[in-house]
């Protein structure tokens, strides 16, 4: 398995201490499990001798690692038919950098990803106010969202042919001010060259949920994705005055106002329509995206519905979902410079993340599909990845 090396490098500063390793192995599937001590200052996020847990999933066909802080998959690799590893997600190579990763990396991101205007929502006619942490919006769950949450690790298990590993966390009633205590499980099932991610939430008060992986994926391993193609099952967005006037020479019809902040514009012929497959690369040169796509939904709501193809020249990575929407963003800061695994230099483009997701803001407009949680019932949020060779 060669995981040793990495979860030592990935605890190696002097402000840890491995306390514990674990290797579980069932047929071909196994489970790496190192559980480190925090020996450096107590910070916003952790305290003094607090426990970390890093783990490797490994089968015959892919390798995950995955930070039990902010449950973050640190790499994604695939066994190619060369036999070796290439690993498909950007990500840091040490523990210490996931305690600021401003850009996200590889985090579970909620309870509400994306961004609520003014942070506010109504329920039954009482307000709620959520914590701005991003100017006048709500971010991605708050300072103290998901992705900065040392998640417990519950579960290890071999299925007959797959391997799960799950977490789970407790949001307290107030924090980033969410007005219920909150639940969650991120359960991540493998499976051949197959991955199904799942976020199960119990809330006890009316809160938006809206949970999704931040994976920024890289299939090729080059500098930027301008070599990526793309096919999204939508073509439909959300759009600002800012968003149509980038694209306003390629005739975008803009539905009518059905919030304050945001419009639905149509896309169809026009440089932001992946409704066929085609390159990244001029919608990079205009800007690139950052947008949120409705998706074509099916009649049933049990089946998860085709949502993005992603493909390089050899691989094609295709997610299927239970949500509505997808917001595709593809790294667009000018000045990104991020030192990730192996010291590789991520700069503006490097990565591309397909988050699904409810439509940011959706808790104030419940006809994009409401985010709002309300019962004591368990809500599942489902997220399937499939990657195939192309030969």
């Amino acid at each position: 398995m060669n995981a040793d090396g990495f979860h030592k490098k990935f605890f190696g500063s002097a402000h840890w201490e491995i306390i514990s390793e674990k290797y579980v192995v069932e047929k071909s599937d196994s489970f790496f499990i190192t559980q480190a001590a925090w020996l450096g200052p107590k910070n916003q996020f952790c305290d003094t001798n607090q426990i970390f847990t890093f783990v490797t999933l490994q089968n015959l066909e892919q390798r995950i690692r995955i930070s039990g802080f902010g449950a973050a998959i640190v790499s994604w690799e695939f066994k190619m038919p060369d036999g070796d590893w290439r690993d498909v997600v950007l990500g840091f190579d040490n523990q210490e950098s996931y305690f600021t990763n401003s850009p996200y990396f590889g985090v579970a991101v909620g309870p509400c990803s994306n961004r609520i205007p003014g942070g506010c929502y109504q329920h039954e006619g009482i307000n709620h106010q959520l914590v701005l942490n991003e100017g006048q919006n709500h971010l991605h769950g708050g300072v103290f969202g998901f992705h900065k949450k040392n998640w417990n690790m519950s579960e290890t298990s071999f299925l007959e042919n797959s391997s799960v590993i799950a977490f789970e966390l407790e949001k307290p009633l107030g924090e980033d001010g969410y007005p219920a205590k909150i639940k969650c499980q991120l359960k991540i099932e493998v499976s051949n060259k197959n991955c199904t991610q799942s976020f199960a939430t119990v809330v006890d008060g009316p809160v938006p949920i809206s949970p999704t992986m931040h994976h920024y994926f890289n299939l090729s391993g080059q500098s930027t994705v301008a070599d990526h193609l793309l096919q999204l099952n939508g073509s439909s967005v959300l759009a600002d005055a800012n968003d149509i006037a980038r694209i306003q020479k390629a005739e975008v019809q803009v539905s009518s106002i059905e919030c304050s902040h945001k419009n639905v514009a149509e896309v169809k012929n026009t440089g932001f329509d992946f409704t066929n497959k085609k390159s990244l690369d001029e919608v990079l040169k205009i800007g690139g995206l950052d947008t949120n796509y409705f998706l074509e939904a099916s009649s049933s709501p049990s089946v998860l519905d085709w949502a993005v193809e992603l493909s390089v020249r050899d691989l094609t990575l295709k997610v299927s979902t239970n949500l509505p929407c997808v917001q595709v963003y593809s790294f667009n800061e000018a000045d990104a410079c991020y030192f990730g695994k192996g010291q590789k230099i991520y700069g503006k483009n490097a990565g591309i993340c397909l988050e699904t997701q409810f439509a940011p803001g959706a808790v104030q407009c419940p006809r994009w599909g409401s985010p709002l949680q309300t019962q004591v019932d368990k809500s599942t949020y489902i997220t399937h990845y499939s990657l195939q060779f192309n030969f």
